[in-house]
């Protein structure tokens, strides 16, 4: 039920984003397509960034809720509320960084915003999840 929940709002935002500021990806397509997408993210290299992502959640997740049992101390409700901590925060920056990118007409400026705050936020997360767990 969990995955359906959070796939769902996963799914939801991706859409927004797109529709709010695809027009900064797709400039050269009236009708984009998802092999639109994927031709994009392997032409700017993005599938490196994408396998990094993939591979250090992957690890946390081994790591922290296989092999310090982390599963066994919570609950499903709590499970399910986690990741919108994450969410409320990434939805700020990526309003923040698209009204950047439409302000100064340069999605690098908003895409540098996104990345850092992205990086920041997620640090922070991590380790506050994982610290209180602990105790």
């Amino acid at each position: 039920m969990l995955t359906v929940h959070y796939g769902g709002f996963t799914a939801g935002h991706g859409i927004f984003v797109v529709v709010v500021f695809g027009q900064y990806v797709f400039e050269n397509s009236a009708d984009p397509r998802l092999n639109d997408l994927w031709e994009l993210i392997q032409e700017s290299n993005l599938l490196l960034a994408f396998s990094a992502l993939f591979l250090s959640h992957g690890y946390s997740f081994i790591t922290n809720f296989i092999n310090r049992e982390e599963y066994r101390r919570l609950t499903l409700s709590r499970l399910m509320m986690l990741p919108y901590r994450r969410v409320v925060l990434l939805h700020i920056s990526i309003i923040v960084g698209g009204l950047l990118m439409a302000f100064l007409q340069s999605p690098t400026v908003g895409l540098l915003f996104f990345i850092v705050l992205k990086i920041i936020m997620d640090i922070r997360a991590h380790l506050r999840e994982h610290a209180l767990k602990e105790r």
